[in-house]
């Protein structure tokens, strides 16, 4: 019987641990193509803004009126700006930096440069406190380098999604990045 015991505890328990494996899988899946499709839709705003922007090549009120626009009405969209070559900054929040504000030395700005893609940063604290990632994209005026167009993505719309997720009635969700460091988490900040 001891032995019958120790067989059945020990098949019920691998089991079960086999079960949850699944589970939190199923989970990990479905909740990491919700954050892909958020980003991705953010993108597809960032690209299609860039494009246009090199192709009509854009500066000056045509450039903020755009970029006020884009700040105003894009759903999730924090704020959308420009960074030139040149260090000048164009800002549709209407942030204006102060002149020592270099936007050639962000890593949205580099991170951006040479990629025929969009650029998505690690998340980060802005310069007015909002916690965002950044997704940039080259300009390029009749086929030279300008500048980036950058877009920040406020990290409430990731933290509301990981929040809520609960697993087996106890269990929650955390977001990692590829480095393993915690993004969003209600144990470690």
């Amino acid at each position: 019987i001891i032995v019958l015991t120790v067989v059945s505890y020990i098949y019920s328990r691998s089991l079960l641990v086999s079960e949850s494996r699944e589970t939190m899988l199923a989970y990990s899946q479905k909740y990491a193509a919700d954050i892909e499709t958020i980003i991705s839709q953010k993108m597809n705003y960032v690209e299609v803004s860039a494009n246009n922007i090199s192709k009509d090549q854009k500066r000056g009120k045509d450039l903020l009126d755009d970029l006020t626009y884009l700040t105003k009405n894009v759903a999730g969209g924090q704020d959308f700006f420009v960074g030139f070559s040149d260090k000048t900054f164009v800002d549709g929040a209407g942030w204006i930096p102060d002149a020592s504000y270099d936007p050639t030395a962000r890593g949205w700005y580099q991170g951006a440069l040479g990629l025929k893609a969009s650029y998505v940063s690690e998340p980060y604290i802005t310069t007015t406190g909002n916690s965002v990632i950044t997704i940039s994209h080259e300009l390029n005026y009749g086929g030279r380098s300008v500048g980036v167009f950058g877009g920040d993505v406020s990290m409430g719309d990731f933290e509301s999604l990981i929040k809520g997720i609960v697993v087996e009635e106890t269990g929650n969700a955390q977001l990692v990045n590829k480095n393993g460091s915690f993004i969003v988490s209600d144990k470690y900040k």
